[in-house]
């Protein structure tokens, strides 16, 4: 069984195989994130480690809620997932407020970095939690139709790839990192996640709007504050209104 399970992770990368209808029926806002589940849970990753996945976690921030597309709960760590399921070339830096989708026929189109979007996640999962940040691990996993142009290097904690990559990039880390997590421990950290995926339509919604809300500049990607035009010696910027406890400002 584990040779046929390998063999077919070389031609598939260890995602699902959908035919056409599947592929139809399924909404475009999950399928990312039912791939990254898919692949999370192939028996080549749970030879290396003992591994739950959970999706679409809604952790509270500042009286709202924001919502985590993948979590892997292994005993080598916590694997925190961004799915974005997009095309065209993608360019961005890891202080950029936004990232840049671009196509062949010149159209442009922003979204907000998602590197600072999971480490967001990561900062507020880590307090519910109670667990250390050096144990969580944030990955950003893009559409195998988009190629990456422009993109920040992974780091010890933190990797950007196609999904293509993700199941031989977990095989290295489960490899090669050491248990830090017993089972009994990665079940009480499940159970503790769960109700976080039971919420209403409206909480669903507030995220969404947050979320172009950083895109727009309207929202503090920091502590989700309003932002507001600030005229200063040196000129005009968006200053967070949560000053002085944050800090966060950008040039209008």
């Amino acid at each position: 069984m584990s040779f046929l399970n390998d063999l077919k992770n070389i031609f598939t990368n260890g995602e699902p195989i959908f035919t056409p209808i599947e592929m139809w029926n399924k909404p475009r806002g999950t399928l990312g994130e039912f791939k990254t589940d898919y692949v999370l849970n192939n028996e080549a990753l749970k030879e290396l480690s003992y591994i739950r996945t959970i999706s679409n976690v809604y952790v509270e921030n500042n009286g709202n809620y924001t919502e985590i597309d993948v979590i892997a709960l292994t005993d080598k760590g916590i694997y925190v997932m961004e799915s974005k399921n997009c095309k065209g070339w993608i360019y961005g830096r890891a202080d950029d407020t936004n990232w840049t989708q671009c196509f062949k026929n010149g159209e442009k189109y922003k979204f907000y970095n998602p590197v600072k979007q999971n480490e967001g996640h990561i900062n507020k999962l880590s307090q519910y939690l109670g667990i250390e940040r050096n144990k969580m691990f944030s990955f950003i996993i893009f559409s195998d139709l988009c190629t990456l142009k422009s993109v920040p290097p992974s780091t010890s904690n933190m990797c950007i790839i196609n999904r293509y990559s993700l199941l031989w990039v977990m095989k290295r880390e489960l490899s090669l990192k050491p248990t830090i997590f017993t089972h009994q421990e990665i079940d009480r950290l499940y159970s503790k996640l769960i109700p976080l995926t039971q919420k209403t339509e409206t909480e669903k919604q507030q995220h969404i709007d947050r979320i172009k809300g950083y895109t727009n500049g309207d929202i503090c990607p920091y502590c989700m504050k309003p932002l507001r035009l600030i005229d200063g010696p040196y000129g005009r910027f968006y200053g967070c209104t949560g000053y002085p406890n944050c800090r966060f400002k950008r040039k209008a």
